[in-house]
């Protein structure tokens, strides 16, 4: 079933619909995202250094990149404030994912 679930996501492309989907998407694609942003915040958070930010998370899903950014942020001690964020995703159901997430 898992495996169904998996290649249902269409390589996380899908705009998830069930809680299984959600699991999944996180199982099958936590872990390169994470490496993916983290790579890239290293490469450019520097110029964001004593700044307030706004985020806005296009086609968010769970809110992983914001919910990763803010990880970050606080792993490295930077002094970066974040005024708002902006969540935009067509999945309801992966946007009350994310609004939790980010609420915690």
């Amino acid at each position: 079933m898992k495996k169904k679930i998996h290649y249902s996501l269409q390589r996380g492309t899908k705009i998830l619909e069930i809680e299984d989907e959600l699991c999944q998407y996180i199982k099958s694609f936590g872990k390169m995202h994470k490496a993916k942003l983290y790579s890239s915040f290293d490469t450019v958070i520097h110029q964001l250094k004593s700044q307030t930010i706004n985020i806005i998370d296009w086609g968010c899903g769970q809110a992983v990149a914001t919910s990763l950014l803010i990880e970050y942020i606080k792993e490295h001690k930077l002094d970066i404030n974040i005024l708002n964020i902006i969540l935009i995703e067509p999945s309801v159901l992966a946007l009350s994912r994310g609004l939790c997430i980010l609420m915690f």
